[in-house]
């Protein structure tokens, strides 16, 4: 994959240089900065602010006829919101679902939290709402946080907001899914600039580029450079010409470096103010934004990044749809509510009493939605069981469901929603879930051959199975949650089979200790983690130990191809033990090697090299072209006689069966090489 995914060439956008130094820098801190007039508007397009009395319910004279008008009021609201939009925004357009990925201790969560305080203490309405699962910005704190661009005429704003994903790393990204397809819009990968490409930075970019996902490369720490002067909150082009020419050189240095690194793994990446979006514009190239996660600068541009990109190059897919599409991003248990659903609404809508279907351990779960809740603002998240409740939540929003019978619901599966009480419906609505945990269920191995996995969610489980066949590290087995004695029982049989798949992979679950006990007793090794590359890391670590362990016992009954020539008048014992001279014409000999002597064609078994001596010095082995006496030992009843049934200048080579040339081939195949190979076929033809 060179260049970008198809989804970037999409639509139009303005053109213009990034690098305008005429243009007026911001005076204030962006926190300083007053709020515009739109502010009053945005009440309606985010949770309220404080909790409301709730309204009494019409009486209605059924069930049906309460969805019913449960369902006009939501398109009410809906209507109301949608006439509250600031001017310019497109209606038919959804907000952006993003995810911040990366290796550890690249500054993913600090980048996050950065973004997310620039305006927390901004307590007004319109600010940052706190979603479950996810931080909501409406459009008026985006144009407060990127009027440097706007002013510029870099950007116009066509979303009503962006939703951040909270928890940064693989799992949202995988959790985020939809029948294999991802439900992330856009995703910022962060690079350490003074490191580069880290191991789970590759990670992530093979799980991107699997799921044709657009991203944008935050190059963080640009404030560890050599004699960088910091300006808090400023965006990249502002910064970077006031800084001296050590500090960068030191920038330019080691971005070159990292766009090298890219390329090596086949993309092409370019700082974003050298390139051009405009409506001509094919993109070619990933992205790069400076950014400090520390000082803020930069973020300004990340986040123009993200509204440019998905506003103008991807409306197809931000196309708002009334068909819903949700996905479980979490199963918690929450102190008063019980076993509850953390879910990211991307399409649709969802409302109180609707009748929904999940994926779980033991089979799909109809259940029927209880209360939908949002956490209170940020200044009361420490407050324990305090919760918002709504009637009817909007895409693309995160919420919380409460529900019975949550228990084994399974997170990254997708939520279904019935449209009325038919059976047929809700049957048809089961399949679907079937349908979508068995295209994960089934990537095992047909034969049953291979490892056990356990994951934590669906998502999880897909993108582990898929890294493991990159790996062609087969798979017999599946299973989401904690590992219990019977997933021990299930790959007991490959202890016998074949050790190397004797093995349970455990990404993010608990262990039981009965399980754990009884792995130990019957020889199963499990290897628990919360990364991808580090469970295989382990796992390809035990089997080079494996293999290690199995060569030193498979070395004792070995038995290696080595041809020898009987030397001119070096016959020293012309019987039991026949001791001559000889040398060492193909491969190496060893004691031990049982050897024939081939005459007229028919290889007529010696017995068994006892003693190797070179200059009257006992060895254990003899090199090719090395002359040295040995001694053969052969059987009582054998009366073979040297100087009579064979002669100097004979060919002598190992004796071979069957099981020594499987021994080779499965323990020592890089040891032998491909004369000594001929020496073995030799010697099992012409065997008598």
């Amino acid at each position: 994959m060179n260049g970008v995914p198809d989804s970037w060439e999409d639509d139009n956008q303005t053109a213009g240089a990034w690098d305008d130094e005429d243009a007026p820098a911001p005076t204030a801190s962006w926190e300083d900065i007053e709020e515009e007039p739109v502010k009053k508007q945005k009440k309606a397009e985010t949770k309220p602010a404080k909790k409301e009395e709730p309204k009494p319910k019409p009486k209605v004279e059924s069930k049906k006829a309460a969805k019913k008008a449960a369902k006009e009021q939501s398109e009410a609201k809906k209507q109301e919101q949608e006439v509250a939009l600031p001017d310019g925004i497109d209606k038919k357009l959804r907000s952006p679902i993003c995810v911040i990925m990366g290796h550890v201790d690249t500054g993913k969560t600090k980048l996050l939290d950065k973004i997310r305080k620039t305006n927390v203490q901004d307590r007004e309405e319109g600010g940052i709402t706190q979603q479950i699962g996810a931080t909501y910005f409406p459009c008026a704190t985006l144009r407060k946080m990127t009027e440097y661009f706007s002013q510029k005429g870099f950007l116009e704003y066509k979303l009503p907001g962006l939703l951040i994903i909270d928890t940064p790393g693989h799992e949202s990204f995988t959790n985020l899914r939809s029948r294999g397809s991802s439900l992330c819009d856009i995703a910022i990968l962060v690079v350490d600039i003074m490191h580069g490409l880290e191991s789970q930075t590759l990670e992530s970019i093979k799980l991107l580029r699997d799921k044709k996902s657009v991203f944008i490369v935050a190059l963080n720490k640009i404030d560890r450079l050599s004699d960088w002067r910091p300006h808090p909150n400023q965006p990249f082009p502002e910064t970077f010409k006031r800084q001296s020419e050590h500090a960068k050189d030191q920038f330019k240095k080691r971005l070159e470096k990292i766009q090298m690194e890219f390329q090596e793994q086949g993309l092409n990446a370019e700082p974003y103010y050298k390139m051009r979006f405009g409506e001509k514009d094919r993109i070619t190239s990933y992205p790069i934004v400076p950014t400090s996660a520390i000082t803020g600068e930069g973020i300004p541009d990340l986040l123009m990044l993200v509204q440019l990109l998905t506003q103008n190059k991807m409306s197809g897919k931000l196309a708002s749809q009334s068909e819903l599409q949700c996905t479980v991003f979490e199963v918690k248990v929450e102190e008063g509510i019980g076993t509850t659903l953390d879910v990211i609404l991307v399409n649709g809508e969802l409302h109180v009493d609707d009748t929904i279907v999940i994926a779980g351990i033991d089979g799909p779960i109809v259940t029927h939605i209880r209360a939908l809740l949002t956490p209170p603002p940020l200044k009361e998240l420490r407050v324990k069981g305090d919760w918002i409740h709504h009637d009817v939540i909007y895409a693309a929003m995160g919420c919380k469901i409460a529900a019975p019978g949550l228990e084994g619901a399974i997170a990254g599966s997708e939520l279904f929603v019935a449209k009325t009480d038919d059976p047929d419906e809700i049957e048809d609505l089961k399949d679907k879930v079937n349908m979508d945990v068995a295209s994960v269920f089934d990537q095992v191995d047909k034969s049953g051959i291979g490892v056990l996995v356990q994951a934590s969610t669906l998502g999880s489980l897909e993108a582990l199975l898929s890294y493991l066949k990159s790996k062609e590290i087969p798979v017999s087995h599946v299973g989401i949650g904690p590992v219990h004695r019977k997933d021990v029982i299930q790959i007991s049989s490959m202890v016998e089979k074949n050790q190397k798949y004797a093995v349970i992979l455990a990404f993010d679950v608990p262990i039981t200790t009965e399980a754990q006990t009884y792995a130990d007793e019957i020889g199963v090794k499990i290897f628990p983690a919360l990364i991808i590359y580090h469970l295989t890391d382990q796992y390809e670590q035990y089997l080079d130990d494996l293999v290690r362990e199995q060569k030193e016992k498979a070395r004792a009954k070995a038995v290696f191809p080595v041809s020898l020539q009987v030397l001119p008048d070096a016959i020293f014992n012309r019987s039991n033990p026949i001791i001559m001279g000889v040398r060492v014409t193909c491969g190496t000999l060893r004691k031990g090697t049982p050897i024939s002597v081939i005459v007229e064609n028919k290889a007529i078994f010696l017995g068994t090299v006892d003693t190797i001596k070179n200059n009257n010095v006992d060895c254990d082995t003899a090199a090719q072209n090395a002359e040295v006496s040995i001694s053969i030992r052969s059987q009582a009843n054998m009366s073979i006689v040297a100087g009579k049934d064979f002669k100097p200048g004979d060919e002598i080579i190992s004796r071979l069966n069957r099981e020594s040339i499987n021994i080779l081939k499965d323990h020592f195949r890089d040891e032998v090489s491909k004369s000594e190979w001929q020496i073995g076929r030799a010697s099992c033809r012409e065997r008598v």
